[in-house]
């Protein structure tokens, strides 16, 4: 089991999360402030898990993980991705869920960024979700990889637009 250490947080930061996305990222949403903590020193790691009829898929996890480093270096933020490293003191985590052996077509999609070892003081948390985005939806039809595929590109890339705009609005 990898080790996950971080330095301190501050709770009130820890709250709130946005389920749903806008179409692409024009505002900050309301826990932009929440991505403050990776302008402090730590470690920020990222990882895709993608699971199509319950079993994983690493072709599409390795593609979704290309997306958020590229995300990452327009921003000029360092980030590992989450096997190769050592400890992780803060986490970005995509997931994509999708059951589309038969019909309906069921799907879950979202973006996490855990930070590990969080207190304010007078309450520690080892991990806390501190800023977050995702969808969920079905179809009536069974949806073929190219469909599920485009989906979760288009989500991926609309959530980590969304990231990118709240780190932007920081000070």
């Amino acid at each position: 089991m990898k080790k996950r250490t971080a330095l301190v947080g501050l709770l009130p930061l820890l709250c709130g999360s946005l389920l749903g996305s806008s179409a692409l990222a024009a505002d900050a949403s309301p826990d932009a402030k929440a991505l403050a903590v990776l302008k402090q020193t730590g470690l920020l790691c990222y990882s895709a898990i993608i699971t199509v009829n319950d079993k994983t898929d690493a072709a599409l996890g390795k593609q979704a993980e290309a997306i958020m480093l590229k995300t990452f270096s327009g921003l000029y933020l360092k980030a590992t991705q989450y096997d190769a490293a050592d400890t992780c003191d803060r986490e970005l985590i995509y997931t994509f869920d999708v059951d589309a052996a038969g019909a309906p077509t069921i799907y879950t999609d979202d973006l996490k960024l855990h930070t590990y070892v969080a207190t304010d003081g007078d309450t520690t948390l080892p991990s806390a979700t501190i800023w977050s985005d995702g969808y969920w939806g079905g179809d009536a039809k069974v949806w073929s990889r190219a469909t599920f595929t485009k989906k979760m590109t288009d989500h991926l890339v609309t959530m980590m637009s969304q990231f990118a705009t709240d780190y932007r609005s920081l000070k």
